[in-house]
């Protein structure tokens, strides 16, 4: 997403990549690490 915003369309927005791509992050992070709570949970029974 940074590569595409930076270098192939390059936009007066294109800096608020960098406020809003962490919280995506976070959040697939987030949804990962419940998924592998979830499974571990159902495995341990």
């Amino acid at each position: 997403m940074v590569f595409d915003t930076v270098f192939i369309h390059p936009d007066a927005q294109g800096g608020l990549i960098f406020l809003s791509l962490p919280i995506y992050q976070w959040l697939v992070i987030g949804v990962l690490e419940l998924t592998l709570v979830l499974l571990r949970a159902r495995n341990a029974i």
